[in-house]
């Protein structure tokens, strides 16, 4: 029996193809697990972004805020992890967010935002409505 060089190299390089596309295949299950965990957690997580930081950030919100709005802005000041994340809650939730002005940290829980916001009050944390 004759080695046929083309023929091997033929079927090495499509058992090597066939590996990479199912590592890949893999890498790319294990990436949309972990943000789907990530994701979900941050949903039904009442967990505090930052349990430590103690710092009073003032958030209002306008009449025609719309609820990603509010979500982005509580993202950008480090009060909460994923502004989707948290509109699902308060979807989920059934909470519509009230006009005002709040004074929020990264150290409330989601539970405790959402209540805030909400204009349901807490009694840990200072909230003023506005008044128009």
């Amino acid at each position: 029996m004759a080695f046929d060089g083309a023929k091997s190299t033929k079927r090495i390089f499509r058992m090597v193809v066939r590996w990479i596309i199912n590592i890949v295949i893999v890498l790319i299950l294990v990436k949309a697990f972990s943000f789907s965990f990530d994701f979900m957690y941050n949903v039904f997580s009442s967990g505090a972004k930052n349990p430590s930081d103690t710092k009073v950030l003032t958030v209002t919100v306008k009449d025609d805020s719309s609820t990603s709005d509010v979500c982005a802005a509580l993202e950008d000041a480090g009060v909460i992890n994923n502004k989707y994340a948290f509109v699902v809650k308060l979807w989920l939730d059934k909470a519509s967010i009230k006009p005002g002005v709040y004074e929020v940290s990264p150290s409330y829980g989601a539970k405790k935002l959402v209540s805030i916001i909400t204009g349901n009050g807490d009694p840990d944390a200072t909230a003023t409505k506005s008044s128009k």
